[in-house]
């Protein structure tokens, strides 16, 4: 995805399109993530076994078996009329809302934008 002034461009299987921001709906939430290790900026919530067993024990099984952490990720949805969906996660707590209101105030301007005139300069 690259965010342009009047649209985000985006590069799918080799085709490029364009969504406005207009068509937009843009949505956050927390989101508990289970990884390998946490990203120096995530919020760590609690932790798990790698492979557990239905009562929460560790499995005994597995000899590498050992605790992961589960932290708290910010979720980005992104979804446009025409079905674009995209979903980004952010390990920084506090990022997603800017981003989500930087997004939408890119609204009105894609309007505008998209009733200017077209100009043309020739090259030389």
């Amino acid at each position: 995805m690259l965010l342009f002034p009047d649209c985000i461009l985006v590069l799918k299987n080799n085709v490029f399109g364009a969504v406005r921001y207009e068509d937009l709906r843009i949505g956050t939430r927390d989101q508990r993530m289970i990884v390998d290790s946490a990203p120096a900026d995530a919020k760590t919530v609690g932790e798990t076994w790698k492979y557990v067993n239905k009562n929460g024990s560790p499995d005994r099984r597995f000899k590498d078996n050992r605790l992961l952490p589960i932290c708290l990720f910010e979720e980005i949805a992104i979804i446009s009329v025409d079905g674009f969906k995209a979903l980004m996660q952010v390990s920084k707590r506090g990022t997603a809302e800017p981003l989500r209101l930087a997004l939408q105030a890119m609204q009105p301007m894609s309007q505008e934008l998209s009733d200017a005139p077209l100009l043309f300069l020739k090259i030389e």
